[in-house]
């Protein structure tokens, strides 16, 4: 059996939702581009987290309590390092 690759696993609940977020802002933005007084939609609201500092924007991410994929497929994946210490 092989293993499976990364690209291939379907995303998250909570990871799908952020992406929806952000692809919804990115179409309405483009959908109002011609409009002379486009809507103002805060980026916080729509999967993003501003960095002032630096004046960039972070995509949101989930939390930590939350698994990045159910038990059952977290059981499959499984390391490849050869070296002596491997990943746990």
């Amino acid at each position: 059996m092989s293993k499976p690759r990364f690209r291939s696993l379907p995303p998250t609940t909570e990871a799908f939702v952020e992406n929806v977020k952000r692809d919804h802002r990115q179409a309405s933005t483009w959908q109002s581009a011609k409009e002379e007084d486009p809507p103002e939609l805060d980026v916080e609201k729509y999967g993003w987290i501003k960095d002032d500092v630096n004046g960039s924007l972070a995509p949101t991410t989930i939390t930590e309590t939350v698994n990045l994929a159910p038990d059952s497929v977290l059981k499959l994946i499984r390391c490849g390092c050869q070296s002596g210490a491997p990943c746990n």
